[in-house]
């Protein structure tokens, strides 16, 4: 496990695996408690407000009819064992502020 440290130096736990790639962005915690960063490109499906979160990020998941949970419900502990991704039930709704 390492940390990385967001704008404003709160502790993010990742997998030694992820902490290269990941450590090349700025990272950010949103209202929600979500660490995020903002999108690189311009992809308003797969990025519709203009941010992509961490979880999201390390499993290679932008779409928006997946969701990643944390098993642990801490937030930022974005290693991957404690993360899971679902996939989203047709015809649910998707909460943007939840992605």
């Amino acid at each position: 496990m390492k940390i990385i440290k967001t704008n404003k130096g709160e502790s993010i736990k990742v997998s030694d695996e992820h902490y290269e790639y990941l450590s090349q962005f700025t990272w950010h915690i949103n209202n929600m408690g979500t660490v995020v960063r903002a999108r690189l490109t311009d992809d308003p499906e797969h990025y519709p407000n203009g941010i992509v979160s961490m979880a999201r990020e390390i499993f290679s998941c932008p779409h928006r009819r997946q969701r990643v949970t944390h098993k642990d419900k801490d937030k930022l502990n974005c290693q991957k064992d404690n993360l899971v991704l679902h996939p989203m039930r047709v015809g649910s709704v998707i909460n943007p502020f939840q992605i």
